[in-house]
């Protein structure tokens, strides 16, 4: 079985780096900033979910966080596709952390899935009729 997480948050930390800022840019909206503090809220669950979570648990969080950091660097990308970014950020450091934020979130989505598909294999069906007989036993 396939065990540790999948990969290091690496994408959401630069999709976060690259949220705060669009979000502290003079053109920044309130919904950048709802947009960050949402998605600062489920890097913070995930990430405690990593750290006190079992080996598949913690595994499959790091998946989710990938896909997460996905979609988020998604939602950005056409700051790849025009030449001037409103930016508290330079230019070319926005578009870096866009970038990362796609390729380690793609990254780390693709070894969640591996990791899921691997756990659903191995699962195995917990015998009830023995739960019952140790529970009154216990009795």
């Amino acid at each position: 079985m396939i065990s540790g997480a999948p990969a290091t948050p690496l994408g959401k930390q630069h999709r976060l780096i690259s949220l705060a800022g669009f979000g502290l840019a003079s053109t920044g909206t309130q919904g950048a900033w709802i947009e960050a503090a949402n998605e600062a809220v489920i890097a913070l669950v995930a990430a405690v979910v990593i750290v006190r979570g079992s080996t598949n648990v913690k595994a499959l969080a790091g998946g989710f966080l990938g896909l997460l950091g996905l979609a988020a660097g998604l939602t950005k990308f056409p700051v790849l596709l025009h030449g001037i970014v409103l930016s508290a950020l330079p230019g070319n450091v926005e578009r870096l952390a866009v970038v990362s934020a796609i390729a380690a979130g793609a990254g780390a989505a693709t070894l969640g899935l591996v990791v899921f598909f691997d756990v659903l294999e191995h699962y195995e069906e917990p015998d009830l009729a023995t739960s019952a007989e140790r529970s009154s036993a216990a009795r």
